[in-house]
């Protein structure tokens, strides 16, 4: 396989956001044909030959703030507890997995895993104050004794470089009690539907922060899509 970034062939799929200017970047995938390209391939099977016809494809890469190691945790199949500023996503064993939109069935060699990565600011843009605001906003103004823990979450296969999967039957999320609180403590859950580190409102611009509205959601979780999530 080859992979293009638009400029010519690549080895890796490394890219800082603020110098593509987005937490995202597409990369066109084709067969690599060497000297003598792609056409006229032939296959054969059974004493049968065919003609091979190939074409290109898009691999999306996004960005991630946190290592693999920190923001990427196996899923499990049984509820459990998660450590401070942590998460765990749990889900049926008869759970049947599906690659992105593609309807296609994981292998049994998957690695379904919970991304629980921190909002994106190492690039030098303060994406967690608009988002703190539209909280503010979200429950009538701010409060000084009120605190944040914004997080993008998403579900992903690890042997698959971190590629969306779909659930079945959705998963349920159990997010570690943030420092200093337990299960006496008032907490609203919203989701920041729509900024999904992809397509036109990725929230790179702070701009796609201002044009969403948050939703508040039920302390259990169903993760359908991945985007930023927040505790206050």
């Amino acid at each position: 396989m080859q992979y293009d970034n638009g400029t010519g062939p690549v080895m890796e799929d490394y890219f800082e956001p603020k110098l593509v200017g987005d937490v995202y970047k597409n990369y066109i995938v084709s067969i690599y044909g060497g000297e003598n390209g792609t056409d006229g391939i032939i296959a054969g099977v059974d004493e049968k030959h065919y003609q091979i016809l190939t074409g290109e494809g898009v691999l999306t890469v996004r960005a991630v703030e946190n290592d693999q190691a920190t923001a990427v945790k196996p899923e499990q199949d049984s509820p459990t507890t998660a450590a401070e500023g942590s998460a765990v996503a749990v889900a049926p064993a008869d759970t049947v997995y599906t690659l992105n939109d593609t309807g296609v069935v994981l292998p049994s060699g998957h690695s379904v895993s919970l991304l629980f990565d921190e909002i994106i600011t190492s690039d030098g843009i303060d994406r967690m104050t608009p988002l703190e605001e539209k909280v503010d906003e979200f429950l009538n103004g701010a409060d000084e004794i009120r605190r944040y823990e914004i997080k993008y979450l998403d579900l992903v296969d690890a042997n698959n470089g971190n590629a969306w999967v779909k659930s079945s039957k959705g998963v349920d999320i159990y997010w570690g009690y943030p420092e200093g609180t337990d299960s006496s403590t008032q907490f609203t859950l919203l989701h920041f539907s729509g900024l999904h580190r992809d397509g036109a409102q990725s929230g790179f611009d702070v701009d796609d922060i201002d044009a969403v509205t948050p939703e508040k959601v039920d302390i259990i979780v169903k993760i359908e899509a991945g985007s930023p999530w927040g505790v206050a």
